[in-house]
């Protein structure tokens, strides 16, 4: 089953691959910040028509966006639930099944923890990537293919070595 992941923002992290694989994984960037949002969300649209056409996958998988109490999070919600709406979107219109995912879920899937702080999980998710030999140059990329590896576990049951390695035993 070939899936393609996202990771969404003005810098998008993308890991496509079939589940049998590892992902291939690089960044598409979705314009500038202080773009109007129209503009955005063309490219976005433009970007998974192109993917979707190019890699024909079966199922397209987002991280579910979570923006509240920072500051500017009501143009960042915007922001998000279009870019979302965007792909979601272009996935309806090509057959194409869509899911996403909390990113709880998907840490504590992919790194052992869903509960790290943002900059910690980011790091620990991009190391992750490295130890299991996959090419994710950002941590936008790293977050992509761990929506991947989560999305081909809840649909194929096929599974990475867990984060603490196969036979560690892990502190509790």
């Amino acid at each position: 089953m070939k899936i393609i992941a996202f990771d969404m923002g003005t810098a998008t992290g993308v890991a496509i691959g079939d589940s049998g694989g590892a992902p291939l994984c690089h960044t598409e960037r979705l314009g500038k910040p202080g773009e109007p949002h129209g503009a955005r969300f063309a490219q976005a649209l433009r970007m998974t028509s192109r993917l979707i056409k190019q890699h024909e996958p079966e199922l397209v998988a987002l991280e579910m966006p979570i923006v509240t109490g920072v500051k500017g999070s009501q143009n960042r919600a915007f922001l998000s639930m279009g870019l979302r709406g965007c792909i979601m979107g272009m996935c309806h219109a090509r057959g194409i099944r869509f899911t996403e995912y909390p990113v709880q879920s998907i840490r504590k899937h992919f790194i052992g923890q869903g509960n790290m702080k943002r900059r910690e999980a980011k790091r620990a998710t991009l190391n992750r990537c490295k130890l299991l030999g996959w090419h994710a140059a950002t941590e936008d990329e790293a977050d992509a293919a761990a929506v991947w590896d989560y999305a081909r576990m809840q649909l194929t049951r096929t599974f990475t070595p867990p984060p603490a390695g196969l036979f560690e035993e892990r502190a509790t």
